[in-house]
Formats: structure tokens, C-alpha cells, sequence
């Protein structure tokens, strides 16, 4: 299976072997990211200031959360959080199995790395290179 988002309001899966779209999601105003995959889920961001979270196997939404518009990373998931950072609305993290907002950190626009998430943290780089642990 090949995840892709388009600029053309879709995000497609593909099969991996033929190249055969095997579902798609329209999201109205195009994608953000890339998509990241955790368990049976699959997140990405679209334009539309959503954080979508669809099931891998066939493309059903599985909830959709507000989240930001400026993103400056691709989401990033792990199995108990998914993560995203945008330069005006600083980080936020997301309960991957709901959509809840479980937390939101304005570290400021300078943080335009993607999260690194460990089981205890969640780790972030500013471009002068200040390194943050969030818990």
C-alpha cells in the first residue's frame, strides 16, 4: 500500500504492486503532509485545518479534529499520541485512537522540525538549535 496526499484535494491509497488506486479521500482543499502510520491508522494534514485520521484498509474516516493551517511538519505518530507543529500554533498532540487535543505548547515559529516521539517525550529542534523534551 502507497499513502499519497495531492494538491488536487485528494489523498490516495495506491496499491503497491500495480499502482491501482484502492480507495481515496477528498478533503476539499488539498494536502499538507505526508502521511504518517501507526497501527491500522493513517494521519495526515489537510489545507481544510484538519488533522484527518482514516482507517488504513479501506479509507474510512475515523474522526477528523481541528488543528492548524500552517504547518511546518508532516504529523508523526506513535501509539499513544499524534503530533503535529506549525509555525503560528506551536505544537500540538492529538489522542490517535479519539481526535482529542490532549495537549498544545507555543515553543514560538522558530520550531520547524518534525517531533521525535518516545514513549516518555516528545522531542523538538528550533533552527538556532534550542532542544525541547515535552511530556
Amino acid at each position: 500500500l502507497v499513502l499519497a496526499g495531492s494538491e488536487d484535494c485528494f489523498f490516495y491509497a495506491l496499491d503497491a504492486v500495480s499502482g491501482a488506486v484502492r480507495w481515496k479521500l477528498e478533503t476539499g482543499l488539498g494536502i499538507y503532509s505526508s502521511a504518517a502510520v501507526s497501527g491500522d491508522r493513517v494521519f495526515f494534514a489537510g489545507k481544510d485545518g484538519y488533522l484527518y485520521a482514516l482507517n488504513v484498509a479501506d479509507g474510512t474516516t475515523l474522526w477528523k479534529s481541528e488543528s492548524m493551517r500552517t504547518l511546518t511538519a508532516s504529523p508523526v505518530a506513535g501509539e499513544s499520541i499524534v503530533c503535529l507543529q506549525a509555525f503560528y500554533g506551536g505544537t500540538q498532540a492529538f489522542d490517535p485512537a479519539t481526535g482529542q487535543r490532549a495537549w498544545r505548547a507555543n515553543l514560538g515559529g522558530s520550531l520547524q522540525s518534525t517531533p521525535i516521539i518516545t514513549e516518555d517525550a516528545v522531542y523538538l529542534a528550533t533552527y538556532p538549535g534550542v532542544l525541547y523534551a515535552l511530556r
